[in-house]
């Protein structure tokens, strides 16, 4: 039915004075063998006399859905919903943002949850709000006061949403917060290991003989002393 209200509007916007286009009725878009098995099972009816009235009747029903589980909704919309980054200009990353949410409510007819569950969608719109420097801002100025109207309003959210994201890139920019660099502590127990920078206490005593060395041979352990002849 979609395809065939964007067939008819594309056919009403050639309309002009004088002249009227001519428009393919529902039943001639359809396909034969569901028109059949919609007629015979939904309306009891032949297909052939089922009238054109009837038919948009019977698609303009598809519209009407009851409300899901508010529960599936949010997780669909949060798996949904992406602030692409690579997209350079502020509100056109804002634009992509509502292009997957319209998609995911529109599915179903789902749009009352912009009117009634503002206050979710809010949530869930900053929570994929990318970086988590712009995420983190957006979070602190939803707790002011002067703010408070936004999480409950989508709309008004949105508008303010555009005009902040675009302050904050042109003052702050969009670029991911550089990891820190790595400690130099690391770097030097690694030398240590290779057998690099060790310290000058090991070169200057390198060569001596240590104090088992001095020792050796002398049956009392002494060191330094020389043994004395005894008196005759």
């Amino acid at each position: 039915m979609r395809e065939y209200q964007k067939y008819l509007a594309q056919i009403n916007a050639l309309q002009c004075v004088g002249s009227r286009p001519f428009a393919m009725p529902v039943s001639a878009c359809m396909d034969p063998f569901s028109k059949r098995r919609i007629a015979l099972f939904d309306m009891n009816k032949d297909h052939n006399v089922v009238t054109e009235e009837e038919w948009v009747a019977w698609f303009h029903a598809a519209f009407d859905e009851d409300p899901q589980d508010l529960d599936v909704l949010k997780r669909r919309l949060s798996n949904a919903i992406r602030f692409d980054t690579k997209v350079l200009d502020a509100e056109s990353r804002v634009g992509r943002m509502l292009d997957d949410l319209m998609r995911v409510l529109e599915q179903d007819h789902q749009e009352w949850v912009l009117h009634q569950e503002g206050k979710i969608v809010v949530e869930i719109m900053t929570k994929a709000i990318k970086p988590e420097a712009l995420k983190t801002a957006v979070q602190k100025q939803l707790q002011l006061q002067r703010n408070k109207g936004l999480k409950s309003d989508v709309f008004r959210y949105v508008k303010w949403l555009r005009q902040f994201s675009a302050g904050f890139q042109l003052y702050v920019g969009l670029d991911e917060v550089m990891a820190p660099a790595p400690q130099t502590g690391a770097s030097k127990t690694d030398s240590l290991k290779s057998g690099r920078g060790k310290p000058d206490g090991a070169d200057k005593n390198r060569g001596k003989p240590d104090a088992a060395d001095k020792s050796r041979g002398r049956p009392d352990g002494r060191q330094g002393s020389r043994s004395q002849p005894l008196p005759a």
